[in-house]
């Protein structure tokens, strides 16, 4: 598929593992053997989502919000994989990666991690980001269960049965939208406020890439329109309108989850 049109297609159909080889990919865990794994994300929905498809292969998992703290337990632990969402408050993914890169040039007898992007991106310029920060492979958000096994190379066997608590997990990942959501329009309404356009993008970025994980696609289209306006460069009155679009949105998704609603006591917001 020509990559200038991979865009496109990524957006309706979450692209397979996209691999970028070095020359230090020897050092890399041979296939079959991660068995940890730390994941980096802001969106507690994504990180949620991950961490359980990993623990259903059998992995161990450690969760962080922030590349800073990430890069510390990294250090500690040095877990054979690193699951790195690339909007990040602070450091962002690809800073994380070539921190931990440099970290590991100075051990030359060690293993490395394996780096691996999750992203709700997916397009030429973000995945030569990840592959010059020295990350060995890049997802687009959401990722199936397929995919990590892909990326971390772990086989067919490893895949544990999980299928009796899917419908209790999906409760709770919803309802962990449903708050999440909440709080990040919110920080979006006070940041547009405040003419903090950053911010705005910011947690657009992250209502946008948690719909995702849920198939909250209305949600994610217009969460990604807002931060496409930012980008842009639009005024204040666009930017209020796109907002209440997404407000809106959201509220509709709301009223569709009559379950969750019952079981989790969401007032609409």
């Amino acid at each position: 598929m020509p990559v200038q049109t991979h865009e496109a297609t990524c957006r309706r159909h979450p692209m397979s593992f996209r691999a970028f080889p070095s020359a230090d990919s020897g050092r890399n865990p041979s296939p079959g053997t991660v068995h940890d794994c730390l994941i980096v994300d802001d969106d507690p929905v994504s990180r949620r989502a991950i961490a359980r498809q990993l623990t259903c292969l059998g992995v161990q998992v450690r969760e962080v919000g922030a590349a800073e703290a990430a890069f510390g337990i990294w250090q500690q632990w040095r877990p054979a994989a690193v699951l790195i969402d690339c909007v990040l408050p602070g450091w962002d993914g690809y800073r994380l990666a070539g921190f931990i890169r440099e970290y590991e040039s100075r051990l030359p007898d060690d293993p490395r991690s394996l780096l691996i992007a999750v992203s709700g991106r997916s397009d030429p310029a973000h995945w030569h980001r990840c592959e010059v920060s020295g990350m060995d492979g890049a997802l687009a958000k959401p990722a199936r269960m397929t995919d990590f096994m892909q990326s971390l190379g772990i086989g067919a066997t490893a895949r544990a049965s999980h299928n009796a608590s899917a419908r209790s997990q999906e409760l709770e990942l919803r309802c962990l939208y449903a708050s999440s959501c909440g709080v990040d329009l919110q920080n979006l309404f006070s940041a547009l406020s405040a003419g903090q356009d950053e911010q705005v993008r910011h947690h657009a970025h992250r209502i946008e890439g948690a719909s995702l994980v849920v198939k909250a696609t209305e949600v994610a289209a217009t969460a990604r329109q807002l931060g496409d306006a930012v980008r842009a460069g639009l005024g204040e009155v666009e930017l209020a309108l796109r907002a209440a679009a997404l407000d809106q949105a959201c509220s509709r998704w709301l009223r569709q989850q009559g379950w969750l609603m019952a079981t989790s006591g969401q007032d609409g917001r």
